[in-house]
């Protein structure tokens, strides 16, 4: 049997036991992500095939993996053995291009494991799209990476915001808030990784509905303190969004103003009729009262 050819191996062994454990398709698999991976959605048709024949991903929209997870994950495969098949395509050059499941094969080479089970998907669907629709789904994924592979699948695969919420399990207003995201300023996003452990995904897509950037950089640097919650950001909001009241004087206030206007005009043509007499220390005060007015009239 050639190394190209899938080793079937279902009903034998811990290959069946792998089959018993995924969860019942029917409840699990969308049928738009089913069809767009080419496989049926009552029964996914798993192969075991050698580690060496796939190749790395080079459409992976997942920026860090973090190699302790690696680690833990391979321990745990180690000791109960894959549970969740990877998802491979056949490379047109020979072997087989990695779709989904980056972890899982990580694990896998760290173990030095030989073999590991994989779906093999006959889809049309370019395999950047696949990956993409594999991403977003995982819970792995921070705030930012979620809203950023969202955003490549809809304008790489033409979908809709409706339709790419169908094919990874979302509503559509939950996408639409994620995407939103991506509005925010780019030094918070550059930032974002590095506190994305304290800075919860819900924070992060209220802080991208605070429009005024003021109070938006006030309440990011208190996010990554941690010193954030989600009442301190509402409280913004609706603190920007109150009407400011515009005081009205009344009558009596407007004369105080007019008369204490007119004594100022009083006084300065006192000081102009005696001005060779000013000294040094007087013009330093009249130069700040000059500052009071320029910063009363907002000069």
């Amino acid at each position: 049997m050639s190394k190209l050819a899938a080793r079937r191996k279902q009903g034998e062994g811990t290959l069946a036991d792998v089959a018993a454990n995924i969860a019942p398709p029917v409840n699990t698999v969308n049928d738009d992500s089913a069809k767009l991976y080419g496989q049926s959605a009552k029964a996914p048709d798993i192969s075991e095939l050698d580690v060496a024949e796939i190749g790395n991903n080079p459409n992976q929209v997942r920026t860090e993996f973090d190699e302790e997870e690696i680690t833990h994950l391979a321990n745990s495969i180690r000791d109960n053995g894959q549970l969740m098949p990877i998802v491979v395509r056949i490379n047109d050059e020979g072997g087989y291009e990695l779709v989904a499941g980056e972890r899982r094969l990580r694990a896998h080479k760290l173990l030095k494991k030989p073999t590991i089970f994989a779906i093999v998907t006959q889809s049309t669907t370019s395999p950047r799209t696949l990956s993409l629709i594999e991403n977003v789904q995982r819970v792995q994924l921070n705030c930012l990476e979620l809203a950023s592979g969202l955003r490549q699948l809809i304008d790489e695969g033409g979908y809709t915001q409706r339709k790419a919420a169908e094919i990874v399990g979302m509503n559509e207003n939950s996408v639409t808030k994620q995407l939103g995201v991506l509005a925010l300023p780019e030094d918070i996003l550059s930032e974002y990784p590095k506190y994305a452990e304290i800075i919860s995904r819900s924070t992060l897509i209220e802080l991208a509905d605070i429009k005024d950037e003021t109070v938006l950089r006030s309440l990011w640097e208190r996010a990554k303190e941690g010193a954030l919650s989600r009442t301190d950001i509402r409280n913004a909001m609706r603190a920007i969004s109150k009407p400011k009241k515009q005081s009205v004087a009344d009558g009596n206030t407007l004369k105080l103003l007019v008369s204490s206007i007119n004594k100022i005009n009083a006084h300065v043509d006192t000081i102009s009729n005696v001005r060779e007499h000013l000294a040094p220390d007087h013009v330093k005060m009249l130069e700040a009262l000059r500052a009071r007015i320029d910063e009363l009239l907002g000069r």
